[in-house]
């Protein structure tokens, strides 16, 4: 594989290394729709409760 192949490659394995630690902490899998959708409308919710 070329240099360039591997550097242009390298961020989108971190983002996916980081969202795997992301899962992890959270406890929850994030490959699932169904988690990530709660996930994204917790904050938003969050903002309406008093």
């Amino acid at each position: 594989m070329c240099a360039g192949c591997t550097r242009a490659r390298s961020p989108t394995q971190t983002l996916y290394n980081r969202l795997a630690r992301i899962g992890e902490l959270l406890g929850t899998d994030l490959d699932d729709p169904q988690n990530v959708l709660a996930l994204s409308l917790a904050p938003r919710a969050r903002r309406h409760v008093p």
